[in-house]
């Protein structure tokens, strides 16, 4: 629903400052689009981390493989921000970028469903760019304007307010099944589970 663009100048404009060109945030001669850039990623990735967003979700079948101390573990991919599911009967911990067993499963590849940094922002919802919008404000709050009060209110602001809401639509919005189909869907493009069936 929105562009990169979009989502700095409307963080921005939150502090009271002017709007940033294509050209701007491409050049990064601006000290205000130097610092945008270098805080967007972890804007993004804090406010994607909160919550199992359902727009957000991927599944893939992965192998089980061996750690370097000899325990059974799946290693997740780059995009990987947070867990939703493992689909095996087991005991099991996130441990950085892998999925540890307790004990080694009874099978060589899992399914597993999470959250991924992977997404557009033209497919994030509206509210949960807002929570993004936020995030980033604060950020350029304390790190652009120095103003740390301003700051602490864009994130009060965030907690309290636009993630509860964000939160709450994407529950009510998302049925289980809403959710299971569009994980089904990415499943289905996986391209280990093609080569497993011949596809």
């Amino acid at each position: 629903m929105a562009t990169k663009l979009e989502v700095v100048n409307m963080a921005l404009c939150r502090m009271g400052e002017g709007c940033l060109s294509a050209q701007d945030l491409a050049d990064l001669s601006k000290k205000e689009a130097a610092v945008a850039a270098a805080f967007y990623g972890q804007a993004v990735a804090s406010v994607m981390q909160r919550y199992t967003w359902a727009f957000a979700l991927k599944g893939e079948l992965m192998p089980v493989e061996e750690t370097e101390d000899g325990k059974a573990a799946i290693f997740l991919p780059d995009d990987f921000l947070r867990m939703d599911s493992v689909g095996v009967l087991a005991t099991w911990l996130v441990r950085g970028r892998e999925v540890v067993f307790a004990e080694c499963p009874r099978v060589e590849e899992v399914f597993v469903s999470y959250v991924s940094s992977d997404v557009a922002e033209e497919e994030w919802p509206a509210l949960f760019t807002d929570c993004v919008v936020l995030s980033l404000a604060s950020y350029l709050a304390g790190n652009l304007a120095a103003n740390y009060e301003l700051a602490a209110q864009l994130t009060a602001t965030l907690d309290q307010v636009a993630l509860p809401a964000a939160i709450s639509y994407d529950a009510k919005t998302t049925s289980s099944d809403r959710r299971n189909q569009s994980v089904a869907e990415r499943f289905r493009g996986s391209a280990l589970l093609k080569s497993r069936l011949g596809w």
